[in-house]
């Protein structure tokens, strides 16, 4: 999914929540959009549009343990659950998306103990002797994107009702 789509559906995650809960919106919306964000973080890696997802990341492992040593902390620390709690559910709900699209590889949902990318719709790329995904430029996987109808309405539709609820809730 594209960043547009991830902040879409964070905003989205944070306006259910504070619905839902009545908590107090303060800081909530930055912790929902950082959580929807957070595995893309690994794009600074420089690895590349097509390799960024082969980071521990976008290994819902790693988002596990963070979780639960999250969970641990707040027994020590005492920070807000609902904070916690909203930054994963977004970063979850960011790993489901991807798994979605799967426009540049999917999710390796093992990783690091398995580099099998999982995905619903999987990227068409020409791929090398070793079955790795050879350079790709941005408009080939543009043009694969547009390919598949439902993941652009699925996509665009998020990013559209994000904006509407944005302009509604003003």
């Amino acid at each position: 999914m594209t960043t547009l789509a991830h902040v879409s559906v964070g905003y989205m995650t944070y306006l259910s929540i504070v619905n839902i809960t009545g908590a107090d919106p303060n800081g909530l919306m930055l912790v929902s959009l950082v959580g929807a964000n957070a595995p893309d973080f690994d794009i600074l890696s420089g690895k590349g549009l097509t390799k960024h997802r082969e980071s521990w990341l976008h290994a819902p492992v790693f988002w596990i343990a963070a979780y639960l040593i999250s969970i641990m902390l707040n027994r020590i620390i005492m920070f807000s659950y609902l904070y916690v709690h909203v930054f994963f559910i977004n970063v979850f709900i960011h790993m489901v998306l991807d798994w979605f699209s799967g426009r540049a590889a999917g999710v390796r949902i093992f990783y690091p103990f398995s580099k099998k990318d999982y995905t619903l719709y999987k990227f068409k790329a020409e791929l090398d002797k070793n079955g790795v995904v050879s350079k790709v430029s941005y408009l080939d996987m543009f043009k694969s994107y547009l390919e598949n109808k439902l993941l652009v309405i699925v996509e665009w539709g998020l990013v559209f009702a994000g904006l509407a609820l944005a302009f509604v809730n003003g």
